[in-house]
């Protein structure tokens, strides 16, 4: 009998390991995700000091009534919001995909530092993303004094004003020639789809792609492509021969029921959707997932994630582990807002729990930006 009851304990030891090291390898998983696109977010928007400016920046894209809203703390519903920063969360106890649903502002509180700290359990990121098959750079043209479309090494472009640029081979500093980017409508459309934009790895503030058209260099027996790139931000923009221009993007992650009864989701992720002024397909990246919680430090510019996950039942009764962050507690669940306590008693306390932290100091935010003006 006791070697029985000691073989029991063993079996269900291991099995209690085991359970952990798959809920850990769950939110490991996560945390990488969504380490390969925070550390590129902001890129590009590094002359952009406080939040109005990057809303001015891009704002074709964000302040007339039927764009996706930028400027709005609202989600409103399948319309692409909480992307007012390269870097911003939102709150919802309910699935954001849901119809009507709209998910709240970030919420925030002091630190014992005095730091404001916003919290949330959705994240949204503007980011550049290569093309990997496009292996050129950008250098501007002008006309010399003859009238002729020459290279230049830089150009200021003002507010509202427009720059031509050809596209150079990365390696070989050949001309390149055909179409390469998605050209945005004039008027009253223009910069009305995230991939009518652009980031350049050195100039600081998003552009509009408004033309592509063949141009005749000076001293060149073939025409070339130039695209028109054009500044609405308040900022001038010095853009230099070399700089790389990339795509933007925009995605929101965030855990998405399975079943309501279980309490257990997937990480989901989308991106804004081309040609679109909505997310586009929600796409499960991970189960076994039961919370997720991140904050925003305002002051050292730092985003922390946790994430806690389940690796399965095992019939017993668990604690949540202690370095889940007491203000993540204060998230609720489902439709009915079900408060952390009662899904705890009643769901979570039968699961094998693990929690996984990461921590990002968001290095293309500048220091003392203002999130909140």
């Amino acid at each position: 009998i006791v070697l029985c009851g000691a073989f029991y304990l063993l079996v269900s030891f291991e099995s209690d390991v085991q359970m952990k090291l798959v809920a850990r390898q769950r939110g490991q998983r996560v945390i990488q995700y969504i380490d390969q696109r925070i550390r590129n977010a902001g890129l590009g928007f590094g002359k952009l000091e406080k939040a109005s400016e990057v809303q001015n920046a891009l704002s074709p894209f964000t302040k007339s009534s039927d764009r996706p809203l930028y400027n709005s703390r609202k989600d409103s519903g399948s319309n692409v919001a909480g992307l007012r920063l390269p870097v911003a969360l939102t709150y919802s106890y309910r699935d954001p995909c849901a119809k009507n649903e709209n998910p709240n502002p970030y919420k925030y509180y002091e630190n014992k530092e005095k730091h404001v700290i916003q919290w949330g359990n959705i994240l949204t990121l503007l980011y550049p993303k290569r093309d990997t098959d496009k292996n050129f750079v950008i250098v501007p043209i002008s006309e010399d004094i003859s009238n002729d479309i020459i290279t230049v090494q830089s150009v200021d472009i003002v507010q509202n004003g427009t720059q031509d640029f050809i596209y150079v081979n990365r390696t070989t500093s050949e001309q390149i020639s055909g179409s390469n980017f998605e050209v945005s409508s004039s008027g009253s459309a223009e910069g009305k789809y995230i991939e009518n934009w652009t980031v350049l790895t050195a100039a600081g503030i998003p552009l509009i792609i408004t033309a592509e058209k063949a141009v005749s260099l000076k001293n060149s027996s073939t025409d070339v492509y130039a695209v028109s790139l054009k500044n609405i931000s308040e900022t001038e923009v010095r853009v230099n021969a070399g700089d790389e221009m990339l795509y933007l993007k925009g995605e929101r992650m965030f855990a998405k029921y399975i079943n309501d009864q279980t309490w257990v989701r997937d990480f989901v992720f989308q991106e804004i959707a081309d040609n679109s002024e909505e997310w586009g397909a929600q796409r499960p990246y991970q189960d076994g997932i039961l919370a997720m919680y991140f904050e925003i430090d305002t002051d050292t510019n730092t985003l922390d994630f946790w994430v806690l996950t389940t690796g399965g039942q095992d019939g017993k009764i668990h604690d949540v582990p202690a370095s889940w962050p007491e203000k993540g507690k204060e998230i609720q669940f489902g439709s009915g807002g079900k408060k952390w306590n009662n899904v705890l008693t009643d769901y979570f306390k039968y699961h094998v729990m693990y929690v996984s932290h990461a921590s990002w100091k968001l290095e293309n935010i500048p220091e003392g930006f203002n999130w909140n003006s």
